[in-house]
């Protein structure tokens, strides 16, 4: 195992703020709207977090952002992550970090999205409330741009009818 000079760890620690104290509350709002529910979304963000932390010398230099979001995404949309985090929670929220409530126009259409599923969801939420493009949400959902296009459209489709 290599170990690390005392340096290097301190400027991974500044870093690491740095990117909290940046990008928390937009990866936390991205985390509430896959999965409709805030407390979950910290859950789900901190065990993100703590496991970005703990690998940031590799995070750092494979897109700090992406790789955070990719993490979000693949345990949003699996079961089994509830049962693995167990204790093992960790806080990493800045402080100032707030997800406002919706209002009444919102909250119907949460709903009428809680009604998708996981993966659609997921591919509505960084097209339009992300404003990713359909290149940036093949990379971060792992899917051709044929498939994601088509997704999104029975999505959109069943957002009509319901």
């Amino acid at each position: 195992m290599k170990v690390r000079k005392p340096e290097t760890e301190q400027l991974y620690a500044d870093e690491f703020r740095v990117f909290l104290e940046n990008r928390y509350a937009v990866l936390l709002r991205f985390g509430y709207l896959l999965t409709g529910d805030l407390a979950e979304a910290e859950e789900l963000l901190d065990s993100v977090l703590a496991n970005a932390r703990r690998h940031w010398h590799f995070v750092r230099y494979a897109g700090a952002e992406v790789h955070v979001r990719k993490r979000l995404l693949t345990l949003a949309l699996a079961s089994w992550w509830r049962v693995l985090l167990g204790s093992r929670r960790k806080k990493y929220a800045p402080p100032r970090a707030e997800v406002t409530a919706p209002d009444d126009e919102t909250a119907a259409m949460w709903q009428r999205l809680a009604g998708l599923p996981r993966l659609q969801r997921a591919i509505l939420v960084l097209q339009y409330d992300e404003n990713l493009p359909l290149p940036g949400i093949s990379e971060i959902v792992g899917l051709p741009p044929k498939r994601i296009t088509r997704l999104a459209t029975e999505a959109l489709h069943r957002l009509e009818t319901a």
